[in-house]
C-alpha cells in the first residue's frame, strides 16, 4: 500500500500487514487520547484522485503523464531544472532542451564521467578544475590520449529548432589533416592552427574556411543555430554572424549529443546553453569575411566585400564600421544623421538602439544616456514613455534632439 500526505507521496509499495485480505471491507479510525480528532471528505474509488503529485514537483501525476514527463521524478530530464518549473516555464521537462552548464555544483577535481549526462570515450579525460572558467567558480579541462577520444554530453530532445551557445578556450589544430566526424555527427567545427574557425558543410562534404578566428588565449564564445527540418546550420563567432544555412554532415531528426574531441594539449569548456529561443548579444546580420561589416550592408553600398572599416571614402567624419552599425549610406556625407530610439521597459543599453520593436541586438537602448553616447550632431533619439532613473544628461556640445513618444518622467539614481 502506498501513502499520500497533501497530495505528496510518502510511503510507497508497502506491505499489508494481513496477506489473508483480498479486497476492501471496512475503514476504521482510531481517535487519540490527546484531544477530539474531526474527519471530511471522505471517498473511496477505482481511479487515482486528480490532485496527487508522487514525487512533490509541483505537477499532479494525471498532467505529468500527459505531457510525458515521470511522475516519480521531480526533475525528468535532469538538468537541474525541477518539472514543475520548467512546466511554467513553457518548456516540456521531459525534453533535454533548455538545459545549462556551468560546472558548479560538481566538486573541484573531479573527473566528468557519469556526472549530470556526462560520458567519457577512448581515453577522453575530463576534470572539473578551478583555474580557468569563463563564469563562476569552475570550469571542464579537456584532454585526451588519441585522435579518438571526445567526451560528450548526452540529450534527448525533440526540438525542431535548437540554440547550443558555450565558450571555449581551444586548442589550435596543426598539421594539414582535417578531422574525421562521427557517422552520426550532424554539424562540426573546429579552429586551425591560425586560429581560423572550421566548420563542416554536409552538403559538399568539404570543410569550410571562415575569414574569423581566435584571438589569444582567451575565451572564445561559439553559437550554433540547429535545424533539424530543413537540415541546416548556422553559426556565430563571438557574437559574429560567420556561416548560414550549413548543410548537416547527417540526416539527424533531433539533437541528441554534444561530442568535444581533445587536441594535443589541454583544452577548456564552459557556460553551456541548449535552448528554444535565440541567446542575446548576437549580430543579426551575416558578415563572411569577418570585417564586422555585414554583407549585405557591405553590397549594397559598395558592390563588394572586403572593405576596410577604419575607412570613410564620404569623409563625414564616420568610418566604414560607424556608418554599418548606424545604417547609414557610406558614400554620402549628408545621410550620416538618424533616428534612435530608448525604451526603459524593453531596451537594453547594449543594443545598438536602431528599433523600436525589435528584440534583438539592433533593438532599443534602455536608458537616455544610452542613446545619447552613441548619437551625434543632428541625431534624434524617440523616447518612449516610462520612468528612468539617469545620470546627468550631457550632450557635450552636440546638438541633439530627445523626442517623448508620451510621459516620460526622468529623476536621478
Amino acid at each position: 500500500w502506498s501513502a499520500w500526505l497533501n497530495n505528496i507521496q510518502v510511503a510507497a509499495n508497502l506491505g499489508f500487514k494481513n496477506l489473508t485480505i483480498s479486497k476492501l471491507s471496512s475503514f476504521s479510525l482510531k481517535p487519540g487520547k490527546q484531544g477530539d480528532a474531526y474527519l471530511d471528505k471522505l471517498s473511496a474509488g477505482v481511479l487515482e484522485p486528480a490532485n496527487l503529485d508522487n514525487d512533490g514537483d509541483g505537477l499532479s501525476n494525471a498532467l505529468e503523464l500527459s505531457i510525458g514527463s515521470d511522475p516519480n521524478n521531480p526533475d525528468t530530464n535532469g538538468d537541474g531544472i525541477s518539472d514543475g518549473v520548467a512546466y511554467a516555464n513553457g518548456n516540456n521537462p521531459s525534453d533535454g532542451v533548455p538545459f545549462s552548464e556551468g560546472f558548479e555544483t560538481y566538486a573541484a577535481n573531479a573527473s566528468i564521467s557519469g556526472l549530470g549526462k556526462w560520458t567519457l570515450g577512448n581515453g577522453g579525460v575530463g576534470t572539473v578544475q578551478t583555474t580557468q572558467k569563463q563564469a563562476g567558480n569552475q570550469g571542464l579541462k579537456l584532454s585526451g590520449t588519441g585522435a579518438t577520444s571526445f567526451i560528450q554530453r548526452n540529450v534527448t530532445s525533440t526540438e525542431p529548432l535548437v540554440w547550443m551557445d558555450l565558450y571555449l578556450k581551444p586548442v589550435l589544430r596543426d598539421g594539414t589533416t582535417t578531422p574525421t566526424l562521427a557517422a552520426d555527427a550532424a554539424i562540426g567545427f573546429y579552429f586551425d592552427k591560425d586560429g581560423k574557425l572550421k566548420i563542416y558543410n554536409g552538403s559538399t562534404s568539404q570543410w569550410i574556411t571562415t575569414a574569423v578566428k581566435a584571438t589569444g588565449d582567451v575565451w572564445q564564445r561559439v553559437t550554433v543555430s540547429q535545424n533539424y527540418v530543413t537540415k541546416k546550420y548556422s553559426v556565430w563567432l563571438n557574437g559574429m554572424f560567420v556561416a548560414q544555412d550549413i548543410g548537416f554532415a547527417s540526416a539527424k531528426t533531433s539533437l541528441a549529443f554534444m561530442r568535444l574531441n581533445p587536441g594535443k594539449e589541454d583544452a577548456y569548456l564552459d557556460s553551456i546553453t541548449a535552448a528554444k529561443k535565440q541567446p542575446a548579444g548576437l549580430l543579426p546580420w551575416l558578415d563572411s569575411d569577418g570585417n564586422g561589416l555585414s554583407d549585405t550592408w557591405e553590397m549594397a553600398n559598395f558592390g563588394h566585400l572586403g572593405n576596410s572599416p577604419t575607412a570613410d571614402p564620404d569623409g563625414d567624419g564616420l568610418t566604414n564600421l560607424q556608418e554599418s552599425i548606424r545604417g547609414t549610406n557610406p558614400n554620402s556625407a549628408t545621410s550620416k544623421n538618424r533616428t534612435f530610439y530608448a525604451s526603459v521597459t524593453a531596451g537594453n543599453d547594449s543594443n545598438y538602439g536602431l528599433s523600436v520593436s525589435a528584440t534583438d541586438i539592433t533593438g532599443p537602448k534602455k536608458t537616455i544616456n544610452g542613446a545619447v553616447g552613441i548619437m551625434i550632431s543632428g541625431d534624434t533619439t524617440e523616447v518612449a514613455s516610462g520612468n528612468y532613473s539617469e545620470t546627468k544628461i550631457s550632450p557635450i556640445t552636440r546638438n541633439l534632439v530627445l523626442r517623448p513618444q508620451g510621459t516620460v518622467k526622468v529623476t536621478p539614481p
